[in-house]
């Protein structure tokens, strides 16, 4: 019997190790591209530009139709020029090249400052800057058209007018302790003098709208000054920080936050200096924000004012004030946005809520238009010109109209809705949105799930442009329209298609009647039409890396431009299958099943639950084999090693996440298991962040599973809901408990029992699968004491587990090494449960 046993087991670790080293002997032959870019290509079709990025950008150049290549290596700012005949760029090296494309020979090659240069309003003229005498900067132009150079010396900085061939450029004077503002004309020899500066630092902000007039500022030790000289007459005006206010505050122009609008009109911030400690900080329960967030409000919102001013007349205004401290400035609209940033809080809400005003600049008037307004982007839309106001309110889309004070509400019958249904944001609802608006701005096009709808706001009927059945949703192509918001219906225009069942592609909107053009189960993304007769674009899956293709629209035939990977192109990396199951409210449910390599439907196969919300978009992801993920899974390499992968799409109830989470599971396994090749005795399940606290919350509740993994994730909701979300939103994390994401509703003081039962923490008595805990000691997204308590509650009562902590890694892995251990860790997780 004993060797009977020992026999076994070598034929258990055979196979394992047989599995296992087929996506090991694949991760170490090929250098597998991990994201394929494509960046470009040349408005005549004859080139296309893709980014094989793998540790570093390789950029390669393509011509379409003989398939000729040249590989760039690791460059930026690519442009082509002179109707196509020539390439530049910059290399890692801060050389700039210059390629004739038409025999791929480099035809200039120098050293360029900050790695930048530039081109007038037609690409004719190339300027960079280069290294001068005595430490300082010499601006080079290279006429592409007369093959001329020009050498301007002393150059400190630069900006071409948007529709001339002049350049605005300042240069020091050394003599003089002063700067000089000059002006240089295509093929002139001469430099006209401008304006003259005391030696403080200037910036040259931009050209104002007029395009006659140019923006700079000087830094001061009282705040800075704004100028704005007449490039033609020499007039210059100037408004300085010092004369604003009258009160004692150390203040700052902020010249990033400066625009212009097209009469005169000059639009900037000013910030109040306050000192910083960084030794210490004061949370007081009194203040409306907790002291992380308040820090950030006042860097970005109360301590900026905002000022308008006219430089026709030389006089300003400051729009902000103390009752509203936050605005929303349209240069080109006669009024601003303004509301109160501190008007409800505290609060759990995700973004501010408070009254939204119309401020006039002219009338001086401060009018109310929308009360207790959500300030999510995509509750807020304008006509281009400013005259109608559309935002989302009790789950549809209103309007106002500015100029004649009036209101309207988009209808539309009852069995379309304007806003997703079933998502996290079941507070505020998110709607699909405003597109844009016709020329005359007399309709505006919202969608629906599926539809795109025309609104005509005076006669107040809606039209629905396409007629989805509920089986494809179609959109306007954001980029065919260099995303304005004009849409001329009149004029052919590309539309997105998508489908429930993961399909994607492109169609042509002309006359009222939809040309499909490609509808296929892939990502189709990057589409770009040339002359509305060839196209390109990229398509990729989770077994299908990237591939560029063209396709002809007259005849309809496709051509694979470029295909990366095309190794791992030849190899069998399984196929899909759509599953079905019920979830916690009784409907359908779909998540999409990965089928291993080589698959033998006579064998029974392990499965690995990939889990979060809803993952069946993952099917059009594409991931290269490789162990530096930043999870710790990689698709293809499970599919490799002999794994069914398991992408499911979660429903929840609100109040109820935790058993709905177990019921929609429970259910797509027993789906699963109706199927002969499945082993329902060999499943495992794995989740990050979110899908972390899932994946604990499933160990804590369900036998089913014999592995599990949980990363990053929160496993104690009232502890949590004490905490403090750090980078990137600086504030508490029961907004996302009672707003969002956890579904919770109500405070924890307010359900306290919902709140506990909802937290695997307090269910890990009832646990029987083994669990693998791992966490970032630089998490500042989910505090990383979460898995903290998870192993201490696990090793108190003697559950099966382990906890992985990374010293130098967040909330996701980002060093190679820490990647690389947490790879082989799950894997080896689940080989030692599952094989």
């Amino acid at each position: 019997m004993a060797i009977k046993y020992v026999n076994s087991i070598l034929v258990i670790l055979f196979v394992c190790l047989g599995y296992f080293s087929k996506a090991q002997e694949i991760q170490k032959t090929s250098n597998w591209t991990k994201h394929t870019l494509f960046t470009d290509v040349s408005s005549d079709g004859k080139w296309v530009v893709v980014n094989d990025m793998q540790d570093k950008n390789n950029v390669i150049l393509i011509q379409t139709e003989s398939g000729v290549r040249k590989e760039l290596g690791s460059i930026i700012l690519l442009k082509f020029l002179k109707n196509n005949d020539i390439l530049s760029f910059v290399d890692d090296k801060s050389n700039l090249h210059l390629i004739d494309l038409k025999t791929l020979k480099t035809i200039l090659q120098v050293e360029v400052l900050h790695k930048r240069y530039f081109t007038n309003h037609d690409q004719t003229i190339i300027s960079y800057l280069r290294k001068g005498e005595k430490e300082k900067k010499d601006l080079q132009l290279l006429d592409l058209k007369s093959n001329k150079s020009y050498t301007i010396h002393d150059v400190e900085n630069y900006q071409w007018h948007p529709v001339k061939d002049d350049l605005i450029f300042l240069t020091s004077n050394t003599d003089s302790n002063t700067k000089t503002l000059k002006k240089w004309k295509s093929g002139s020899e001469n430099q006209q003098s401008l304006f003259i500066s005391p030696k403080n630092e200037v910036k040259i902000l931009g050209w104002q709208s007029d395009q006659k007039s140019i923006l700079l500022l000087e830094n001061t030790v009282d705040g800075g000054i704004l100028y704005t000289i007449n490039t033609q007459n020499k007039e210059v005006k100037s408004l300085a920080c010092k004369t604003l206010f009258s009160d004692e505050e150390v203040r700052k122009i902020n010249g990033f936050d400066t625009t212009s609008d097209r009469n005169g009109i000059v639009f900037f911030n000013v910030d109040i200096v306050k000192s910083k400690n960084d030794n210490y900080s004061i949370w007081d329960t009194q203040d409306a924000l907790i002291a992380p967030r308040k820090a950030v409000a006042e860097e970005y919102v109360l301590n900026k004012q905002s000022i308008r001013w006219d430089t026709k007349t030389n006089e300003f205004s400051i729009i902000t004030s103390n009752k509203l401290n936050a605005v929303i400035i349209k240069p080109n609209f006669n009024y601003a946005f303004a509301y109160d940033f501190l008007e409800n809080e505290p609060s759990t809400e995700q973004y501010t809520v408070a009254d939204l005003y119309l401020k006039n600049y002219e009338k001086g008037e401060e009018k109310l238009i929308v009360p207790a307004h959500y300030f999510s982007y995509d509750y807020l839309s304008f006509s281009p010109s400013g005259k109608y106001i559309m935002y989302f309110k009790d789950k549809k889309w209103w309007g106002y109209d500015t100029e004649n004070d009036k209101y309207f509400d988009i209808t539309i019958p009852s069995n379309y809705s304007l806003y997703k249904t079933n998502d996290m944001y079941y507070k505020h609802p998110t709607p699909y949105g405003v597109e844009g608006w016709s020329i005359n701005e007399n309709e505006v096009f919202v969608y629906d799930e599926f539809d795109i709808w025309m609104y005509d706001i005076k006669n107040g009927t809606a039209k629905r442009l396409t007629a989805s059945n509920g089986d494809i949703s179609y959109r306007f192509n954001k980029k065919e329209r260099k995303n304005t918001s004009h849409i001329d219906i009149n004029q052919k225009l590309m539309l997105d298609l998508s489908t429930k069942d993961e399909q994607n592609g492109f169609a042509f909107f002309e006359k009222g009647k939809i040309a499909p053009i490609v509808l296929e189960s892939y990502t189709i993304e990057n589409t770009v039409c040339i002359n509305k007769r060839t196209c390109f674009f990229k398509k990729f899956r989770y077994n299908l890396s990237p591939v560029i293709e063209r396709i002809d629209l007259a005849t309809k035939k496709r051509k694979i431009v470029y295909q990366s990977n095309p190794d791992l192109a030849k190899l069998d990396l399984g196929k899909s299958e759509s599953i079905e199951y019920k979830n916690i409210k009784g409907n359908k449910s779909k998540g999409i099943l990965l089928y291993p390599t080589n698959f033998n439907p006579t064998k029974q196969y392990p499965v690995i639950y990939y889990i979060y919300e809803n993952m069946t978009y993952k099917v059009n992801q594409f991931a290269s084999p490789t162990k530096h993920t930043e999870d710790g899974f990689n698709i293809l390499n499970y599919i490799l090693d002999g794994y069914f992968v398991f992408l499911p799409n979660l429903d929840y109830q609100i109040g109820n996440l935790g058993e709905s989470i177990v019921v929609n599971i429970e259910n797509s396994v027993e789906e699963l298991a109706s199927r002969s090749y499945i082993d329902k005795n060999r499943l495992g399940l794995i989740g990050h962040s979110f899908g972390g606290y899932e994946a604990a919350f499933i160990a804590t509740h369900s036998n089913l599973f014999k592995a599990i993994v949980a990363g990053s994730g929160v496993m104690d909701l009232v502890s949590w809901s004490h905490d403090v979300q750090w980078e990137g939103w600086f504030r508490e994390q029961a907004w996302r408990l009672e707003s969002q994401q956890f579904r919770m509703k109500d405070s924890y003081y307010t359900d306290k029992n919902n709140y506990i039962r909802n937290s695997p923490f307090y269910q890990v008595e009832n646990m029987k699968t083994p669990l693998l805990l791992w966490a970032g000691k630089s998490d500042y997204n989910i505090n990383w004491y979460q898995s903290i308590y998870m192993y201490m509650a696990m090793k108190k009562l003697n559950k099966e587990g382990k906890l992985i902590l990374f010293n130098n890694d967040g909330h996701y892995l980002t060093r190679k090494e820490n990647q690389e251990m947490l790879y082989n860790s799950i894997l080896s997780w689940f080989n030692t449960y599952l094989k």
